[in-house]
C-alpha cells in the first residue's frame, strides 16, 4: 500500500497536468462547440480580444463562486445567468447571492440576468449547471451556444 504522501503527490501531479497545461480542445457530443479548462481564465489568460466576455450559465454556489474568482482578473467582463429572478435581483442590487453563498460579498464587476438572449453578447460561456441537465440545456439553447466562441462545460458528477 502506498503512503499518503505518495498518493497526494500523484493527485497533485494529475491535477496540475490536467488544469495548468494547455489541453487540446474537445467537442461536445452532437455539436461543434469547443470546450477547454476554465483555469486558463483565472491566471491572466486572454482570449484573442482585449476583454474576456464570460457568461456563466447557472448562478448556484458553484457558478457564483467561479464568477467571483474570475472577477479577480480585471480583463474579464462577467455575467451570471439564472432562471431564478430573486437570485438575479440579489446579485444586481446587493452584490450577493444570499440563496446559495451566504455571507459572501461578490465583486461589483459581476452582473446577472434571467434572459438567455443577454448571453448572446458573450464570447465565452461556462455551463455551471447540474450534469443531468446539461444535454437538455444544450439542445434547447443550441443557437445561443453556437454564437459563443468557446463553451466550457463545468458539470461534475
Amino acid at each position: 500500500m502506498q503512503s499518503t504522501s505518495v498518493v497526494r503527490q500523484k493527485q497533485a501531479n494529475l491535477h496540475q497536468s490536467f488544469f495548468f497545461k494547455k489541453i487540446p480542445q474537445i467537442t461536445l457530443i452532437q455539436s461543434r462547440i469547443p470546450l477547454i479548462s476554465p483555469m486558463f481564465f483565472t491566471q491572466g489568460f486572454r482570449f484573442p480580444m482585449n476583454t474576456n466576455k464570460i457568461c456563466i450559465i447557472g448562478a448556484g454556489s458553484f457558478g457564483t463562486a467561479l464568477a467571483d474568482s474570475l472577477a479577480l482578473n480585471h480583463q474579464n467582463e462577467l455575467l451570471l445567468f439564472s432562471i431564478e429572478p430573486d437570485v438575479v435581483r440579489d446579485i444586481n442590487i446587493n452584490n450577493k447571492n444570499s440563496k446559495y453563498l451566504l455571507h459572501t460579498q461578490l465583486s461589483h464587476r459581476i452582473g446577472a440576468t434571467a434572459d438567455i438572449q443577454d448571453t448572446l453578447k458573450y464570447d465565452i460561456l461556462m455551463l455551471a449547471i447540474p450534469s443531468r441537465h446539461v444535454m437538455d440545456f444544450v439542445l434547447e439553447n443550441k443557437r445561443v451556444l453556437e454564437s459563443a466562441s468557446l463553451v466550457v462545460n463545468l458539470a461534475k458528477g
